[in-house]
C-alpha cells in the first residue's frame, strides 16, 4: 500500500512520509505498541521519510514521567537508524507536556507548549537529573515535566546533530508564534 501510494502521490509532486512509533529496542511490551508488525524497511524503501514519534514515552499506561525524556529520544532515534539512512528520518518533537495529578496518574491533561511556558514562569521549576529535563511543581499538587521553548530548540539541535533529514511535530495547532521563530532559527 505504501509503495502504491508513494507512486501515486509522486506523480503530484508530493513527499511521502511513514510514521512509526519510537521504540528503544525490539522487545514487545517495551513500547505498548508491538512494532514486530511494522517492516520498517519495507516503509522506508517506499516512501521519502519515516518520522519517529519521538513523544508520549509517559502517557495513561506507563505514569508519570515526561512526554520524552533527552536519553529515551536519543536511543529511540539510534534504534529507528538501525532500519534506515538517517537521511531518511524526521525526529518527531512534542509542541506539549502531561500535566499529572498524583490523585489519578492514569488520566493525565495535555497543555500545550504556550501554556507550559506560562506555568514554568510562575510555579517552581527544578531540573530532574534521572529523566535530563525540568519538572514544575503547581501550587494544586499537579506537576508537569517542561516540554517548553529551550526544550524544542535543544531537540532540534539534537536533531540537526544526529545528521537526520529534519524534524516533524506533533501537533500543528498547539504551536505558537515562538515555536516558529525557533524553528525558523535552525533552517540553514
Amino acid at each position: 500500500f505504501v509503495a502504491e501510494l508513494t507512486e501515486f502521490v509522486h506523480a503530484w509532486d508530493g513527499v511521502v512520509s511513514v510514521d512509526v512509533p519510537a521504540r528503544t529496542d525490539d522487545t514487545f511490551p517495551a513500547s505498548l505498541i508491538n512494532t514486530s508488525r511494522y517492516d520498517l524497511r519495507a516503509f522506508a524503501e517506499a516512501s521519502d521519510y519515516l518520522a519517529l514519534m519521538a513523544y508520549d514515552e509517559y502517557n495513561r499506561y506507563r505514569p508519570s514521567g515526561p512526554t520524552a525524556s533527552q536519553q529515551w529520544t536519543e536511543d529511540s532515534l539510534h534504534w529507528l537508524m538501525r532500519y534506515t539512512d538517517p537521511h531518511q528520518v524526521l525526529l518527531g518533537v512534542p509542541y506539549y507536556s502531561r500535566i499529572w495529578d498524583p490523585e489519578d496518574l492514569g488520566r493525565p491533561m495535555t497543555a500545550r507548549i504556550g501554556t507550559v511556558v506560562d506555568l514554568a514562569e510562575s510555579n517552581p521549576r527544578t531540573f530532574d537529573p534521572a529523566f535530563g529535563i525540568d519538572r514544575v511543581d503547581l501550587e494544586d499538587g499537579r506537576y508537569l515535566w517542561a516540554e517548553d521553548y529551550e526544550n524544542l530548540a535543544t531537540r532540534i539541535e539534537f536533531a540537526r546533530r544526529s545528521g537526520v533529514a529534519g524534524t516533524a511535530a506533533w501537533r500543528l495547532g498547539f504551536d505558537t508564534p515562538e515555536v516558529w521563530e525557533i524553528v525558523e532559527a535552525s533552517l540553514p
